[in-house]
């Protein structure tokens, strides 16, 4: 019986031993033939420094597929540290060949040093010439080549585009594809961070040497160039803009205007044409002291007599007032204890409700609102998308769309100096200057809201699209004879009235003009914000704009208005 126990005992230990072996083998087996390709690759990534000379990121373009970050190649200088045996002989020679003054940083003299390891760019904006000449003269360690810059100086829309920055802690895992490296540019704000795992790239062009445990070069493999080919993705995302009224946009806003923003809708379409903000952003120099990150029309702001659109398409959608009803203004209006004063208390006397749109006539707006009360206009106000998101993003990025201007509540207006200040457009009301846009494209439209559309799809490298965005269907909010009761009375505004400076002999423009109180005493007194919305009219307007102004250069937002749409207009 003990013999028996021993045999199997025996057994037992051979049978573990052959399947421990046997296990042993498959591991080899599997790590030197199956995995064999894969732990090469990794052990020769390992071994390699290399410098990152396109990381491919996919484009952001505008509807006629131009890019609008303006990027480039330019020729750049790239020293391999392994390579080098006189770093300043190297510098001195250099200097000589690119005709530069080769100030190396601190953490630069560091790499070529070698207490770094890993190549580095030294000079950048080669002339073709010199280029050629030092990658003819082969000298160890250092090769030209041209290197993608992502954002040039004709970078349009920057604000909206946004930028890209190094990798950090918080990307390590994100679910976007393969990891990320620490060469990898990371969207960090706007359409660059939004589609990040759309844009981001996945083979960069890359140059690199591979290097043994000493850091030393291994002999005969010399550079390798890795290009990222020809493959589908990334994608590329096409906005709605189009660059030439862009361009225009931000030329005139650079003379006019220190502080503000424009907005440049279709209204039939909803596609946004153009969105600037001033001060600017320099996406490859994020760190300058002159960078306002700030997009200014995509903010909340008071909209003053702006808000007397909402006032008047009200009165006349519910039958309480025609354009051609008289008032009489005093220059003052009393609500309780409180007087509201038409601007520096002018008596306009007996004033119809157009002129009294045309003059802005806040003694005429303030009676007529009263007369509707809180619950009308909070209702207009809102069906004409104020206080609501407007739809800018596609369904998936809805949520993005956080700041969405302010109509307040009835509870909000418990008095009637409260709903006065509200019909003024003051007090708790806020907007942004991407609402107001929509609300002037009601006006164009005939009474529909049709919602603004930013991203128009998203394409591959062949440029055939892999998802589209379709524009908003137009939803009735108010009807053709008030729209159209509407585009006559802010016709006048500009031809007699407040806003005369957005027309002239040749440009017809339905608008309005807004002046809203900041709060702030400056050194010229209480500082304002000035606003101008409109379109030209006709059978089908082809753009409505909106201009905002929080510190110009002495001219007004209608004029500014004016000297945008003349090259709008010429554009489409």
């Amino acid at each position: 019986m003990e013999k028996i126990n021993r045999q199997r005992r025996i057994c037992l230990f051979l049978v573990l031993v052959t399947l421990g072996f046997s296990f042993l083998v498959f591991k080899l087996f599997k790590i030197q033939i199956i995995d064999g390709g894969r732990y090469a690759h990794q052990a020769v990534k390992q071994r390699s420094q290399e410098y990152v000379l396109d990381t491919g990121r996919g484009n952001i373009l505008d509807r006629q597929g131009l890019s609008l970050t303006g990027g480039y190649m330019e020729n750049v200088v790239i020293v391999f540290p392994a390579l080098i045996k006189d770093t300043d002989q190297l510098l001195k020679d250099l200097s000589l060949l690119t005709g530069k003054d080769l100030e190396v940083s601190r953490e630069q003299k560091k790499i070529i040093q070698g207490v770094l390891a890993g190549p580095v760019k030294i000079v950048e904006g080669l002339e073709e010439e010199k280029a050629s000449l030092i990658n003819s003269l082969e000298i160890p360690g250092v090769v030209v080549l041209p290197e993608k810059v992502r954002y040039g100086p004709d970078s349009l829309a920057s604000h909206l585009v946004g930028y890209t920055g190094k990798m950090g802690p918080e990307d390590i895992g994100r679910d976007t594809g393969r990891p990320y490296l620490y060469t990898d540019p990371v969207g960090r704000a706007g359409i660059e961070e939004m589609f990040e795992r759309e844009l981001r790239g996945e083979i960069p062009e890359r140059i690199s040497i591979v290097v043994d445990a000493f850091h030393e070069p291994l002999e005969g493999l010399g550079y390798r160039h890795v290009s990222s080919g020809n493959r589908v993705r990334p994608l590329n995302v096409k906005l709605t803009l189009d660059s030439r009224v862009q361009k225009w946009v931000e030329k005139i806003m650079e003379e006019y205007i220190v502080k503000g923003a424009v907005v440049v809708m279709e209204p039939q379409t909803g596609d946004i044409l153009a969105v600037a903000s001033r001060p600017g952003l320099d996406q490859e120099n994020l760190a300058s002291k002159d960078n306002d990150f700030l997009n200014r029309a995509l903010q909340n702001y008071h909209p003053g007599s702006i808000f007397k659109v909402v006032v008047a398409a009200a009165a006349l959608e519910e039958g309480k007032i025609i354009p051609g009803d008289l008032f009489h203004c005093t220059g003052k209006i009393l609500i309780g204890e409180d007087t509201k004063q038409c601007f520096k208390g002018i008596s306009h006397g007996e004033i119809s409700f157009k002129e009294a749109m045309a003059y802005s006539c806040n003694t005429t707006f303030i009676e007529t609102g009263l007369s509707l009360g809180r619950e009308k206009i909070i209702e207009y106000a809102r069906k004409m998308g104020l206080g609501e998101k407007t739809g800018l993003y596609p369904p998936h990025l809805e949520e993005r769309e956080i700041v969405t201007g302010h109509i307040p509540a009835p509870g909000e207006m418990p008095y009637l100096g409260h709903l006065a200040n509200s019909i003024l457009g003051q007090d708790r009301v806020l907007v942004t200057p991407l609402q107001v846009a929509q609300l002037f494209g009601i006006i164009a439209n005939e009474g529909l809201l049709v919602n603004p559309r930013l991203v128009k799809e998203l394409t591959n490298n062949q440029g055939q699209t892999v998802i589209r965005y379709p524009s908003h269907r137009g939803e009735r909010v108010l009807l053709p004879s008030t729209a159209r009761y509407l585009k006559n009375m802010l016709t006048r505004v500009t031809l007699s009235g407040t806003g005369q400076e957005a027309s002239n002999e040749y440009l017809v423009t339905a608008g309005k003009t807004g002046t809203a109180q900041l709060g702030v005493i400056g050194e010229e007194g209480e500082k304002n914000i000035y606003w101008f919305g409109g379109f030209s009219p006709g059978n089908k307007p082809s753009a409505v704009a909106v201009v905002l102004i929080e510190e110009g250069k002495g001219e007004s937002a209608a004029f500014v208005y004016r000297e945008i749409m003349k090259g709008v207009l010429e554009v489409l």
